[in-house]
Parts: C-alpha cells; structure tokens; sequence
C-alpha cells in the first residue's frame, strides 16, 4: 500500500486535525492579531491568514529555522501578507519578543508537551494578551493513540486547566477537534 492509501486508511477510521474546521468554529474577525506558539512550518498559521482574508496579522512564532523558512516560502506562493514571523524561545521570559498587550489571540497547539517549562510559556502568552483576549490551547490527549509523542511527555486536559488556573485563567469553552487531541480556550480572570 502507498503512503497516500495509508494516509487514507488512517483518515477513514478515525477523525484527526482539520485546522479549517477548528478556524470556522471560532470567533476570530478579520482584523484580529493572534500569535501562533509554535507555528511550526504553518499548519494552523496559514489556514487562519487565509480565514482572515488576508487582513489583521499573525504572528508566527517558532524555535526552528527550518519551519520558519518553509512557513515563508508557504505564504509568500499563496499570496498571504499578514504572516510575521520570529524564530524565538518562549520558555524565556519576554521571548515571544512581542509588546506587552499586544494580541487578541494566542495559539498554543500541540507544543507544549515539547517545553519543559510550560509555565512561562503559558505566561508568556498571558503577558501579550490583549484584556478581554483568549488563549487557545491544543494538546495531544494523554493517553496511548498510535499517533502522536510518548504519553510520558503530555500534558493531560486536568494537569493544563490546573496550571492555567494557577496562572489566573479561566476554561471559557472546549472544542472537539480529534480523536487524539483537546482543545481548551482561556480567557483571563482579571
């Protein structure tokens, strides 16, 4: 069997990440300023620039040149200019090397489990959130899947809603997004 009928195969039998349909079920306006944790080489970036219309901005923001640069090229052959992005370590205080205050939106997905200092990465995003701002946050369900990173490294739904609780946020609405994953989005408490 070819690597696309595994693909297939795969896909068929159970539900997986599909950023368009994760997108469409949030209130994000066009004019929005959101900062993808992690963005990786744009999985959930691009679709949303495009969701945007090509207005607001996204900050893309990520610790591997390599997924930089492919981000790059990705956006600049779709036609999507409102993609900024940073090769930057949020696990150090200030390291997202945004303002203060300066986003509607900050996306955590899937890369917490990667941080072993998931505190100041929370933190982080909080310090760049705009007041009335959400954070969404993405992980891999902390249970064995024949996906996904060891389950020794994940973060279980209970263990993040405790932390972000401790750091003075609030579970305002989860999402189903996949067999594999939770979606949770925060809103602050202040």
């Amino acid at each position: 069997m070819d690597e696309v009928n595994n693909k297939l195969d795969f896909k068929d039998n159970s539900r997986f990440l599909d950023p368009e349909e994760l997108i469409d079920q949030l209130e994000i306006p066009s004019s929005a300023v959101v900062a993808d944790f992690g963005s990786s080489s744009g999985f959930f970036t691009l679709p949303l620039a495009r969701k945007m219309n090509g207005q607001g901005k996204i900050y893309a923001l990520e610790i591997v040149k390599e997924k930089i640069e492919s981000l790059e090229s990705q956006a600049k052959l779709a036609g999507l200019f409102n993609i900024s992005t940073s090769r930057v370590n949020l696990e150090a205080p200030g390291g997202s090397k945004l303002p203060n205050k300066c986003v509607s939106w900050v996306f955590m997905i899937n890369m917490l489990f990667e941080n072993k200092n998931k505190k100041q990465v929370i933190s982080e995003g909080m310090r760049i959130l705009q007041d009335q701002g959400r954070i969404l946050i993405m992980e891999w369900e902390r249970k064995e899947s024949p996906v996904g990173p060891d389950i020794n490294i994940r973060i279980s739904k209970e263990a993040l809603i405790e932390l972000a609780s401790v750091l003075g946020l609030t579970v305002e609405k989860e999402i189903k997004v996949s067999d594999y994953h939770y979606c949770l989005i925060f809103n602050s408490q202040k």
